[in-house]
């Protein structure tokens, strides 16, 4: 099953093993759809990976080349430190990618 992510990942990146760097990291339970419960494993050496783990690597690994563009380009980021789950993350539609918290209050 996909996991129906709050952000959109790039297909061609994945979450890289936090203990030996390696990109075989699966979902645990490959039946879960949902973001809040794709925890990790790694089929390389065995690490686990929590939730929180698994979604900072996955976006960390789908935006960082845009990240370091947009820093080079426009002096500003595409990731943001979310002030409610306290993550590194992607903002759509001014929404955490993380906890789907509004960053931007509208004015």
């Amino acid at each position: 099953e996909e996991v129906e992510w709050r952000f959109a990942p790039r297909p061609d990146f994945g979450p890289e093993c936090p203990n030996c760097n390696s990109e075989l990291v699966e979902q645990k339970d490959p039946r879960n759809v949902e973001q809040d419960r794709a925890s990790g494993r790694c089929r390389s050496c065995g690490e686990e990976m929590e939730v929180e783990a698994v979604v900072e690597c996955f976006v960390k690994a789908s935006f960082e080349w845009d990240d370091y563009v947009s820093v080079k380009e426009t002096g500003e980021g595409v990731l943001f430190g979310c002030p409610s789950c306290m993550r590194e993350t992607y903002v759509s539609d001014d929404l955490c990618g993380y906890c789907g918290y509004k960053m931007w209050k509208d004015d």
